[in-house]
């Protein structure tokens, strides 16, 4: 005689990065980092960026400088400076291989 298995009924649902990610969020968008390793941020990493959130410091944030996007750290930007915010960078997706 056998016994049922506890875990039979247990289910969990399928992973989705539209979830993880907040991707169809419209004010969510991707970027590819081109720039050299940062912490926790390697080349062609892929950068989940959520333009309706506040910079704090500390953040990554996805930068105009002249007419390039760049990844900094927030570091309370002079007011003076024509740097332009586009959004904060909520997830990083880097590839292993």
């Amino acid at each position: 005689m056998s016994f049922p298995s506890p875990a039979r009924d247990w289910k969990e649902a399928p992973l989705s990065l539209d979830t993880l990610c907040d991707i169809s969020n419209p004010a969510v968008f991707l970027f590819r980092y081109g720039g050299e390793d940062l912490q926790f941020v390697k080349k062609n990493a892929v950068l989940v960026v959520d333009k309706s959130l506040t910079p704090h410091k500390d953040d990554l944030v996805i930068v105009v400088e002249g007419e390039d996007m760049v990844v900094r750290r927030f570091e309370d930007f002079p007011k003076d400076s024509n740097l332009s915010v586009e959004g904060v960078v909520t997830r990083v997706l880097n590839f292993i291989r």
